[in-house]
């Protein structure tokens, strides 16, 4: 598989500072949330990576199958600027067509 080697810039110095150094990533997608003018409280470090299952929480981050986040690296264009939108189903469904997302 041929993934680009740095898909997205470095995270911001800060934003590293909460990651948890116990557990190592082979892939993962750092979310720039919270990372400019950091708002304490409002969450920060965010990654898009691999679970250790389908029942173990994460820290904040949003986890996957291993096979699901090399397919979603696979698809992204840095160039294209992505947007993450997390919402239930239901909500998505409404509000898809209005703010013209797939669904």
């Amino acid at each position: 598989m041929a993934l680009p080697e740095a898909p997205f810039a470095v995270a911001p110095t800060t934003a590293w500072d909460g990651v948890r150094r116990d557990i190592v990533f082979e892939w993962f997608v750092f979310v720039n949330h919270n990372t400019a003018s950091t708002v304490r409280g409002a969450g920060s470090c965010v990654l898009l990576h691999p679970w250790m299952n389908a029942s173990t929480p994460t820290q904040g981050c949003t986890g996957m199958a291993s096979s699901s986040l090399v397919a979603l690296l696979e698809w992204m264009d840095p160039q294209r600027h992505p947007l993450l939108v997390q919402l239930p189903s239901e909500v998505l469904a409404e509000r898809a067509p209005q703010w013209g997302l797939p669904h």
